[in-house]
């Protein structure tokens, strides 16, 4: 979906923008938050572009701060869209590290994002390839 007030690119989810959108509340429930609070904070998309994830970790706090998912934090120095590719290749693995999530289990949690991470990290090259 895209913001009604900016049209920048947000998740179905999402609560806010960075322009000041916030959703309206439910008139039934009176809450605006669509799935039981998991996502209630100020939303940032992903920096890159294509990328479905939250945009977490920023290097700046400026009001032009990019702000980037865990996934291509992590995978600096790799091209950014083989990364944001690999990501939208690997969503059954990311809906197993949302379930940790939701469920508040740390330990599958942190054995779901590792796994989630390797899948989306570019293989520069086998071990022994530049042996020739």
């Amino acid at each position: 979906m895209n913001c009604p007030k900016c049209q920048r690119r947000i998740p179905d989810v999402a609560e806010s923008c960075h322009c000041g959108w916030t959703r309206p509340a439910d008139p039934e429930s009176g809450s605006s938050q669509p799935y039981n609070g998991v996502f209630k904070r100020h939303y940032y998309p992903c920096t890159a572009y294509g990328c479905p994830l939250a945009g977490t970790i920023s290097r700046s706090a400026g009001p032009n701060a990019n702000w980037y998912c865990f996934v291509h934090e992590s995978t600096e120095g790799h091209d950014m869209q083989a990364v944001t590719r690999l990501i939208r290749a690997n969503r059954e693995a990311y809906a197993v590290f949302r379930a940790a999530i939701v469920a508040g289990d740390r330990r599958a949690q942190d054995t779901a994002h590792r796994a989630f991470l390797a899948a989306c990290t570019p293989r520069t090259r086998e071990p022994g390839e530049d042996d020739a």
